[in-house]
């Protein structure tokens, strides 16, 4: 994820976009919940129960 680099060999700026990955455990920036990490399969997903509801249909 952090060496990254496009065609160009330009090193990518998306970890500089993303607000919870790999922040378990620590305040969301924008509402201050504790971030959560579950695995999905062999994956792990990160996210914030405060600002990403879950829905249930």
């Amino acid at each position: 994820f952090s060496g990254y680099r496009d065609l160009w060999g330009e090193a990518g700026d998306n970890y500089n976009h993303v607000r919870v990955y790999q922040q378990d455990g620590k305040p969301c920036l924008r509402c201050g919940t504790l971030v959560e990490r579950i695995v999905i399969g062999q994956r792990s997903a990160h996210f914030c129960p405060g600002c990403q509801k879950l829905t249930v249909e």
